[in-house]
């Protein structure tokens, strides 16, 4: 009697996998791959520490889900995929947590960048500090590693199944290390040491130089928002925003985010809006990163689906000072940013469980030619932490760690008057002068097609979690931190009584 043989040699391993990676602690893991389509209901097995799983090849597809979670783990395992007599063994596989970092050139600004720029003494070391053997693992996917020659056009709907970077998973030696992310690796390396070396980190950065949001979603939101533009001719769509070049819109989701969708990860941490800025952008900011948000959180978990998001405030931004004449004053870098950091204050009240790391007092070098891009990655990179050590490694408490967050805005009949309410206030409101007037708080008036801010008659802590402000008009809206080169505490002061500083926000309307 002939026995049908369930298993090949013809599958492969997604390249999302490989020597040196970290999987997500306390969640299902998957791994999964490809075959050919004439191997389909054949079965491919996997081994991790001494769990065992398999999975049925269906359409030249197939994925192992690991029926165990796995605790955190800083020893080199090795995980072994097989069927027939191929196997694969993936060795230095650590367990821990995993966070994606995703946006434009801010995240993209390299270790190397940021040790020209700065005092080691003050950002934890040099690059002496580098260390192979710290529990930290890297996966860069960005433009300059990505093999778009492969994917084909851009700005298209279709997705690229598998990772086509030129690198994988690797450890922290000093040449890899200088080409990633600044804020990813600062924010790794200050978990690990919080986590007292216990928790290993695995981050994936996602940085893409000047990129609007419409080019980090995917097709489903995409269409449901109608974010982009589409060319029947050339059967491409282009998103909106400063830098939203031909082919932007849904590319780097399809290109870069696409492949990863199953990567049980811990959470992720945002740093973009710069390309979205202006009045007609910055609106709608919110409702499109809420819906990049919900999507994720729909594919890479199983059980932990309601991951946290850790968003990155934009600091202040100076424009180029009068009658400045240096040798780098053709290369000024500022543009308008106030307004949809404001707006990006209040996605807290939009999206469960996120966070923003209030980033008001950070810079303040107004004769830096490329302020756009400020040397702070590792102060910013401190702000994350401080609340994910809270929601990731129950240290803490949030009010420690965040600051006054915006609730709810209440507007009187005759829209002079408004109070304003916050949580994580701990023992109350305060301000960095020690007294109850505040500053930087505009109203906001539509005129024109754009809004305008006026400053009020009178803004005052009027109550443990309250702010009551005057106008001598009627206003729609009011905002906090709205002004392009609010800095604390010289334009604005607002803290709570751990001396944590508020973030921004603006809110029209009640």
């Amino acid at each position: 009697m002939h026995v049908k043989d369930e298993r090949t040699a013809n599958f492969s391993v997604s390249r999302v996998f490989s020597d040196n990676m970290v999987l997500q602690r306390d969640e299902l893991v998957r791994i999964w791959g490809f075959a050919p389509n004439e191997d389909d209901g054949k079965e491919v097995f996997g081994e991790f520490k001494g769990v065992k799983a398999k999975a049925i090849i269906k359409n030249g597809e197939w994925c192992i889900t690991f029926p165990e979670t796995f605790c955190a783990d800083t020893s080199a395992n090795c995980m072994k995929i097989y069927s027939g007599e191929k196997e694969i063994v993936f060795k230095d596989v650590l367990v821990g947590d995993v966070l994606m970092v995703i946006g434009q050139s801010n995240v993209e600004a390299e270790m190397s960048v940021h040790f020209s720029l700065t005092d080691p003494a003050v950002c934890g070391g040099g690059e002496e500090a580098v260390n192979p053997q710290e529990p930290i693992r890297l996966n860069r996917t960005t433009a300059k590693e990505s093999l778009d020659e492969i994917f084909g056009v851009k700005g298209t709907r279709n997705v690229c199944r598998d990772c086509l970077n030129n690198t994988q998973w690797t450890k922290t030696t000093l040449e890899e290390t200088l080409k990633f992310s600044a804020l990813g690796y600062y924010f790794a390396k200050e978990m690990v040491k919080r986590s007292d070396e216990k928790i290993p980190y695995g981050i994936i950065e996602v940085g893409f130089s000047g990129m609007p949001l419409g080019a980090f979603l995917p097709n489903e939101v995409a269409d449901k928002l109608k974010t982009d533009t589409y060319d029947e001719k050339k059967g491409i769509y282009t998103t909106t925003g400063r830098n939203a070049k031909e082919g932007s819109g849904r590319y780097i989701y399809n290109r870069h985010i696409y492949p990863f969708e199953k990567y049980s990860i811990a959470g992720l941490v945002w740093y973009q809006g710069e390309s979205n800025g202006d009045i007609t952008e910055a609106p709608y900011y919110n409702d499109r990163f809420s819906a990049l948000v919900e999507h994720m959180r729909s594919t890479h978990n199983i059980i932990n689906r309601n991951f946290p998001v850790f968003v990155v405030e934009l600091p202040s931004i100076y424009p180029k000072p009068e009658g400045y004449t240096g040798t780098d004053a053709l290369r000024w870098r500022y543009i308008e940013i106030g307004m949809v950091r404001s707006y990006i204050g209040t996605i807290p009240l939009q999206i469960e469980n996120s966070y923003v790391a209030a980033c008001g007092d950070l810079w303040g070098n107004k004769e830096y030619c490329n302020g756009l891009h400020p040397y702070i990655k590792y102060e910013q990179a401190q702000r994350i932490a401080d609340i994910a050590q809270v929601i990731l490694l129950k240290k803490g408490t949030l009010d420690e760690a965040t600051g006054p967050i915006f609730e709810a805005l209440n507007v009187s009949d005759d829209l002079k008057k408004a109070k304003i309410t916050f949580k994580n206030v701990g023992e109350g409101l305060s301000t960095s002068d020690g007294g109850n007037k505040v500053r930087g708080i505009v109203g906001l008036i539509r005129k024109d097609n754009t809004l305008q801010a006026i400053t009020p008659q009178d803004s005052c802590i009027t109550d443990k979690n309250e702010i009551t402000v005057l106008f001598d008009e009627m206003v729609d809206g009011v905002a906090y931190n709205f002004k392009d080169s609010d800095y604390y505490s010289e334009t604005i002061n607002l803290c709570n009584s751990f001396g944590k500083i508020a973030t921004g926000f603006c809110k029209v309307g009640n």
